[in-house]
């Protein structure tokens, strides 16, 4: 956590700095072997969940035993995609309703 804000000021840290793009996919060969030969030099998150679900949303093996980690992007991006366009529901409100009545018809009106 203090190199990704960047306080860690240690020269022989024993953790890796790495800086990776928030949204680069889960390393295979990490969650599932737990070692990547690729080590600091891998473009891939190591990360102990499942690379499928991670990467794609959806993990067809039937037996997976890696966490399937739900992501707040990854739900909006799903979310986003079977979102129904609001313009197109039914606008049954009273406003357009009656056109002439619209402000003196309600209860808490005052006439200025």
């Amino acid at each position: 956590m203090h190199f990704l804000r960047g306080r860690c000021s240690n020269p022989e840290c024993r953790y890796a700095h790495i800086r990776l793009i928030p949204g680069a996919p889960v390393c295979r060969d990490f969650a599932n072997l737990g070692y990547c030969e690729k080590g600091a030099n891998c473009d891939q998150r190591h990360v102990h969940e499942c690379p499928d679900y991670a990467n794609t949303g959806v993990c067809n093996k039937k037996r997976c035993r890696l966490p399937h980690v739900d992501r707040a992007g990854q739900i909006r991006k799903n979310t986003g995609a079977n979102k129904v366009d609001a313009t197109n529901d039914d606008d049954s409100d009273a406003s357009s309703e009656d056109e002439d009545n619209d402000l003196s018809q309600q209860q808490d009106f005052i006439h200025f």
